[in-house]
This record gives C-alpha cells, structure tokens and sequence, in this order.
C-alpha cells in the first residue's frame, strides 16, 4: 500500500522503502508503516482466497463429469442409434419391396381377365372420381401424314368417344400389339402436334390425346389417338388395361379389353 509522504506530498511504498521517501529522505511515521502492513496482509489474504476458491471450484467441477460424458451412458446412446438406423433400414426395405411386388403386379399381364369388344361397343373405366364409359368409333391409315414420318411405319388414327359422366381425367393407357409381336405405344400429344400441325387452340382443346381421356362432367365428347405401326403389319389388337376398384389405394389391373383391327380397319 502506497502512503504521501508528509514533506514532498509524493507517494511511494514504505514497505519497500523501510519508511524512507525516495523522493526527499523524509522518514514516515510509525502509524503510516503500520496501517501500510495491515492493510498488505489484509489484501494478500484477500488475494489467497480467491484463488484458492477458483482452483477447488475447478478441482470439483474435472472430478464431476457431466451423465452425457459417462462411459455407460455414452454406450447406451450409441446402441440406441444403432438400433433406430436398423429399424429404420428395415422398414424401408419392407415399403420397398411391397412396392416392388406392386410395380411387378401390375405389369404381369398372365392373370388379367382378357375381354374382347368390337368397333362402336361400350366398355367401362374406373377414376379417381368415378366410372365412364367408352367405345371406339373408328380406326384408318392417316396417310395424309406419311410424308412426315421417317423409316417404314405407317400411322393408325383412332377415333373414341366418351360419355362424360366424370371430370376431365386420364383414365387409361392404351396400346397396340402386332401379328408380328411388336408392340406400339401412342404418340404423345407434342410428337402430333408437330406431325399434324395443331394450332396451340387444337391443341388445348383435346381433339388429338395421348390416352383415354374424360372430357368433363357430363360433357360427352369425341378424341384422337395416334399410332406408328410397322408397314408390312396387316393386323393388330388395340389394348386397354382396365382398374379393378375405383377406391382402391393401390389399384390393380384385372380387366384387358382387346380391340382386334384386321387389314380392312387400317387402310
């Protein structure tokens, strides 16, 4: 502690000193040194203190270790996540294979009920928002466009109405089979549009689809659809799959209807 010397008015140390100013020599008083090494012992205890509160405070908080930090509840957590990613991993392999045996389901063709129709006969579809009836009106060789298409295929234009008896929706794919084993898929509505040359009001009005199509609530109409068959096929059966429950989450497939077109309906 720092006493102000009674001759010079400057402050020094008298412990460190012996009492004696280094400014002036002047001696301090006995009561100066006194309080001065009262008050060091006061502020070095003080000092000591703390210190010693600090370091054991530290001690105890390294002995205490946090449950997280513990060996046993360290293992415990990880054979939990261990078993979370094993479980998860399983059901993902179950969803998975439903899903497989789903997709294959529905692409195996041997069980389907196999349902012949003819030109103008009526059959029906199943929807999201109900059933609609359907028939082909005609079929011919639209070779007004084969200057357009490249390689030896020959382009078959079916015309089908629907009753409209639900919302505008897809409600079924259709394809052809040949005599020679090929199978045709329609041509999708940008391929046509370019072949045909729609106009873009054509276009969105949905005379030419690519699919059995619904034109909306009881708003019966008629739509075209165009195949590019193998030139030298003289016969073929147009295929439409047909949905077994209009409810159902995942629909299957039990009803093939089979449209046979001969050499007469492709010209």
């Amino acid at each position: 502690m720092k006493i102000i010397c009674n001759a010079c008015s400057k402050k020094y140390d008298p412990l460190k000193t012996e009492g004696i100013c280094p400014y002036c020599g002047m001696h301090a008083a006995d009561a100066q040194i006194a309080e001065a090494r009262a008050n060091d012992r006061v502020k070095g205890g003080s000092v000591t203190e703390v210190l010693r509160s600090y370091l054991n405070e530290k001690l105890r908080k390294e002995k205490k270790l946090s449950p997280l930090r513990q060996k046993k509840t360290q293992l415990l957590i990880c054979l939990a996540l261990v078993g979370c990613m094993v479980l998860v991993g399983y059901l993902g392999y179950r969803k998975y294979q439903e899903r497989l045996d789903y997709y294959v389901a529905q692409r195996t063709t041997n069980d389907i009920s196999r349902v012949g129709i003819r030109m103008g006969e009526t059959f029906v579809l199943a929807g999201e928002d109900g059933r609609s009836e359907f028939r082909f009106l005609s079929s011919r060789c639209a070779s007004e466009y084969q200057s357009l298409v490249e390689g030896d295929f020959k382009l078959i234009e079916l015309e089908y109405e629907d009753s409209g008896s639900v919302y505008s929706q897809r409600m079924s794919d259709i394809y052809i089979t040949t005599a020679s084993g090929c199978t045709a898929k329609i041509l999708n509505r940008y391929t046509v549009m370019d072949i045909v040359g729609l106009t873009e009001e054509q276009f969105r009005s949905g005379e030419y689809e690519d699919g059995l199509f619904t034109a909306g609530k009881n708003q019966p109409a008629k739509h075209k659809v165009l195949f590019a068959l193998p030139k030298d096929d003289k016969e073929c059966t147009v295929c439409v799959l047909s949905s077994n429950d209009l409810y159902a989450r995942d629909k299957t497939t039990d009803v093939k209807y089979e449209l046979r077109l001969g050499e007469g309906d492709l010209k």
